[in-house]
């Protein structure tokens, strides 16, 4: 009985340091700091910036319409001149339709407006590859595995 405990004993620790793979779930891969998903982003506009939120922390809220998958810390400027500032302006569901327009330079350089636009779409399946997290400043990371991912609905 004593061997059996320090069977299962051991058997529970090696699990707990075991590395994600392929099989793994995204929750594990998301949790697990050795490895970094290398996920698209999605832009959302804001109050005082563009916000660019990882395919992984998005749902999707409608047939056309993405959403951050929780609240999202906003901010605003208020003031004008040297004493605007930027203030904390709660949090918020961010919303953003899945087609959008991007601006490609088609000549040797383009000024802002000068590029051809085409109208795209964020996708509702990625491959998405898992780099092994080398925590250098070269940021050489390896591809340990790509795996499938499906943007979910948001639900209720």
């Amino acid at each position: 009985m004593k061997n059996l405990l320090i069977a299962v004993s051991v058997l529970f620790a090696a699990s707990a340091f075991a590395k994600v793979n392929k099989g793994s779930s995204w929750k594990q891969i998301k949790s697990d700091f050795s490895v970094i998903a290398d996920a698209p982003q999605v832009a959302f506009a804001g109050n005082a910036s563009t916000h660019y939120v990882s395919v992984l922390k998005v749902c999707q809220s409608g047939s056309n319409e993405l959403r951050t998958a929780s609240k999202v810390q906003l901010s605003k400027w208020v003031g004008s001149g040297e004493q605007e500032v930027l203030v904390d302006a709660g949090k918020a569901y961010l919303y953003t339709s899945k087609t959008y327009v991007k601006e490609y330079c088609t000549k040797k350089s383009c000024d802002w407006g000068e590029g051809e636009k085409v109208v795209q779409s964020y996708p509702s399946n990625y491959m998405i590859s898992v780099l092994e997290n080398s925590n250098n400043e070269k940021g050489n990371d390896e591809v340990a595995f790509s795996k499938g991912y499906s943007i979910r609905s948001c639900g209720k």
